[in-house]
C-alpha cells in the first residue's frame, strides 16, 4: 500500500483545495475534433469503463466484462491477447489518438497492458473496416481516443479501490481549463498478488492449492494539453508513459514455488492539428511509440529484451458536398518502425507509406453507396490495392441494412522475417477479403423499445502463415488457407420505469471455421460459440449490474485432440451515487465469478474464483 501513499493524500486533501474553485457548466464554444469517420456498411461499438466501479482497469478485462470476445489469457495476470470473428491473435490492431501502438515484433498487442480511463473512449471497428487506419487488421480494431472536458477552473476525480486477492488500485484524473486551454492529467497505480485458492485437477485427490509467485504491478500517467488558436483549430500534444511489472507462474504441472518474469515499457507522445475551413476539415498528426519488453526465463536462466520504436506521420483531409450529396475523405502515412531482439542478427526496420480516399454518394434520404481504396508502399514487398464497396439503405429511421465487400492482407511481423534461427524472409503476405451483411432495427412496443442488430460475414485468408517444425527447427511458412462464416446478434430492451431506467443486452457470436468441409484441421483458441447478457437497473443515484459471459469449448491444437470445456460466469455488480455540495461521491461494489466456478482458459492456468473488487470515488 505504500506505493499508493501519494494518491490517498490527494484523497485526503482535495476537499480542502477545492472549495473556493469556481464550478461552470461546459464551455458554450465548439471543440473541433477531427472524427475518423466509418463507412455506413461496416459495424463498430463503444465502450467506455464505468468510473463508478473500476479505479483501474484494463482494455483486456473490459473486454472479458463487457464483451462476446474471446479473450485468451495467460492466468489472471498474464498476456492477454484475443480472437475476433475467427482470426488469430496477430491479426487486430490498437491505435491511441490515431497512432498505431500494436508491436512489429509480434505483429500482436498485449491487452493487458493498456490501462483504461472513465474520459477514454473506445471504438471497436469489427472485420476489416479499420482500413483507412491501415492493413493487417482483419479480425478488427481498436481505436481509443482521449477525452476532452471542455471546462472552466479546476475539475477532477480521485478514487481507490481494494480487493480480493491483495488487489488495490488507484487513479487521479485532473483537468484545468480556459476558454483557448484545457490541461489533463491522469495518474494510475494497481497491484495485486493474486494468491487465490484453485483445485489442483493434476493430483488424483484434487487438493485446494493456493496461487503463488503471481504478483502484478502497474503504474502509468497520461497526460495531454490542448490549445484553440481560434474556434476552427485546435492544437493537442497527448503524452502516455506505462510501466507493468508481473510474475509469471509456471502450469500447475510445474514447480510453482518458481516464475518467469516480464518487465513492460511503453512511452507514447502524439502531436496533432486539427483545422477546419471552407476547404473541409483536417487532421495532422505525428507519433512516436518506444515499447520495451524484458521477458526472463527462470527454468533457462535467460532474459530476452525485446525492443521497438515507431514513428509515425498522418495527414487526413474531408468535406461534405451538399449539393451533390457526396463526402469526400482522403489521407496519407508514412511510418518507420524499427525493433531490436537478442534473436535478431541486427536491428530490423520497416518503412511504409500509404495513400487512401473514401467517397460516399446518396442517392435519396434512404439510398447510398461508399466506395474506399488504399494503396501501400513497403519495402521488399510488392503490396496489392486494398479496397472496399458497399451499398446501405435506410427505412425513415427505423431500420438500416448494409452490404459489405472488402478486400485486406498483413504483412508478415519482424518476428516472422528476422527471428534467429528460424526467421522465413521469403515469406509473402497474407490476403484477406470479406463480405458484411448487416441489418438494424428500432421498434416500441408496450412501453419497451427494443434495438435489433444482426450481421452475416464470411471472410478468406489466403497465405496464412503458420510456424511449424522442419528438420528440428521451428520456421513460418505460408501454408493456409481458411475460410469463416459468422454470424453476430446483439439484441436489447429499454424499459422506464417511474425514476429508474432498465435495460438488457444479449450478444452472441456464431462462427464457423471452414464450413462444410471434412479436414480434421481445428483452429486453436478459437470457440464456435460466445455469448455476453448484460441486465442494467440504475436511477439518478444507484446502478445495479448483472453480467453473464458465456464462451462454448475449443481445441488448444490444430489435430483437435485436446480442447478445453465451456464455461459460464456470471458478476453482479452496484453503486452508490450521491452528491455532496459542490462534490460528488460513489461507492461500487463488484462481486465477480459468483458461482466460484472453477475454470480455465489455457490448459493448466486456473482463473479465480469468487472475488471482490470495492471501488470508492469522489468528483467535481
Amino acid at each position: 500500500m505504500k506505493k499508493s501513499g501519494w494518491i490517498l493524500g490527494v484523497l485526503l486533501a482535495v476537499p480542502n483545495i477545492i472549495w473556493g474553485q469556481k464550478h461552470d457548466s461546459l464551455l458554450e464554444v465548439e471543440v473541433l475534433d477531427y472524427q475518423l469517420e466509418l463507412a455506413p456498411g461496416f459495424k463498430q461499438e463503444i465502450l467506455k469503463v464505468s468510473e463508478d466501479l473500476n479505479s483501474t482497469q484494463n482494455l483486456g478485462e473490459a473486454l472479458r466484462e463487457l464483451s462476446p470476445i474471446f479473450v485468451r489469457s495467460y492466468g489472471s495476470n498474464g498476456i492477454a491477447t484475443l480472437s475476433l470473428r475467427g482470426t488469430s491473435s496477430n491479426h487486430t490492431r490498437v491505435t491511441w489518438n490515431n497512432i498505431d501502438i500494436s508491436s512489429p515484433n509480434l505483429g500482436l498487442v498485449d491487452y493487458s497492458t493498456l490501462a483504461l480511463s472513465a474520459d477514454e473512449e473506445v471504438n471497436l471497428l469489427f472485420g476489416l473496416g479499420s482500413m483507412s487506419e491501415g492493413s493487417g487488421a482483419l479480425g478488427g480494431a481498436f481505436q481509443i481516443k482521449s477525452g476532452q472536458n471542455w471546462q472552466k477552473g479546476f475539475h477532477g476525480n480521485v478514487s481507490q479501490e481494494v480487493g480480493s486477492f491483495g488487489r488495490q488500485g488507484s487513479n487521479v484524473n485532473l483537468s484545468f481549463g480556459q476558454e483557448k486551454f484545457l490541461f489533463n492529467v491522469n495518474l494510475y497505480q494497481k497491484t495485486a498478488a493474486n494468491n487465490f485458492s484453485f483445485i489442483d485437477i493434476t493430483a488424483q485427490e484434487r487438493p485446494l492449492r493456493e496461487m503463488t509467485h503471481s504478483d502484478f504491478s502497474q503504474k502509468g500517467v497520461k497526460a495531454n494539453i490542448s490549445y484553440r488558436p481560434s474556434t476552427k483549430s485546435l492544437l493537442r500534444l497527448n503524452l502516455w508513459y506505462n510501466e507493468v511489472d508481473r510474475q509469471l507462474p509456471p502450469p500447475i504441472t510445474g514447480d510453482l514455488s518458481t516464475s518467469d518474469q516480464m518487465l513492460d515499457r511503453n512511452l507514447v507522445a502524439v502531436l496533432e492539428g486539427h483545422f477546419s475551413s471552407k476547404l473541409g476539415d483536417w487532421m495532422l498528426n505525428w507519433g512516436q511509440v518506444y515499447n520495451s519488453n524484458l521477458f526472463y526465463l527462470n527454468a533457462a536462466d535467460s532474459e530476452s529484451d525485446n525492443r521497438f520504436m515507431r514513428q509515425e506521420v498522418n495527414g487526413r483531409w474531408k468535406k461534405e458536398f451538399t449539393r451533390f450529396k457526396l463526402k469526400i475523405e482522403s489521407g496519407v502515412q508514412g511510418k518507420f518502425q524499427e525493433a531490436s531482439s537478442p534473436s535478431y542478427a541486427r536491428p530490423s526496420e520497416r518503412n511504409l507509406g500509404a495513400v487512401f480516399t473514401t467517397v460516399e454518394k446518396s442517392f435519396s434520404e434512404d439510398f447510398g453507396s461508399y466506395v474506399i481504396l488504399r494503396k501501400e508502399f513497403s519495402q521488399g514487398f510488392a503490396l496489392p490495392l486494398m479496397g472496399s464497396f458497399g451499398l446501405f439503405y435506410a427505412d425513415k429511421g427505423t431500420a438500416k441494412y448494409s452490404l459489405a465487400y472488402s478486400s485486406n492482407y498483413r504483412q508478415p511481423s519482424l518476428n516472422d522475417l528476422y527471428w534467429v534461427p528460424g526467421g522465413n524472409p521469403a515469406l509473402r503476405v497474407e490476403n484477406s477479403f470479406s463480405i458484411d451483411l448487416r441489418g438494424q432495427r428500432d421498434f416500441k412496443w408496450q412501453g419497451l423499445h427494443f434495438k435489433v442488430d444482426a450481421t452475416l460475414y464470411y471472410s478468406e485468408i489466403d497465405d496464412l502463415i503458420q510456424w511449424l517444425p522442419r528438420n528440428s527447427l521451428w520456421s513460418p511458412f505460408n501454408v493456409k488457407f481458411r475460410r469463416i462464416l459468422g454470424q453476430e446478434l446483439k439484441f436489447e430492451v429499454l424499459k422506464k420505469i417511474n425514476t429508474w431506467q432498465l435495460s438488457s443486452s444479449a450478444q452472441l457470436f456464431i462462427t464457423q471455421q471452414n464450413p462444410g468441409e471434412a479436414s480434421t484441421v481445428k483452429v486453436p483458441y478459437s470457440p464456435n460459440t460466445s455469448a455476453n447478457v448484460q441486465v442494467i437497473l440504475q436511477d439518478e443515484n444507484w446502478l445495479f449490474r448483472y453480467l453473464l459471459n458465456y464462451s462454448d469449448s475449443y481445441f488448444t491444437d490444430e489435430g483437435g485432440n485436446f480442447y478445453m470445456p465451456a464455461y459460464a460466469i456470471s458478476d453482479l455488480q452496484m453503486a452508490y451515487r450521491f452528491p455532496y455540495k459542490k462534490l460528488r461521491y460513489s461507492l461500487g461494489l463488484k462481486l465477480q465469478n459468483i458461482g466460484d466456478y472453477p475454470y480455465q482458459i489455457l490448459p493448466y492456468r486456473p482463473e479465480p474464483g469468487f472475488n471482490f473488487l470495492l471501488n470508492f470515488a469522489l468528483r467535481w
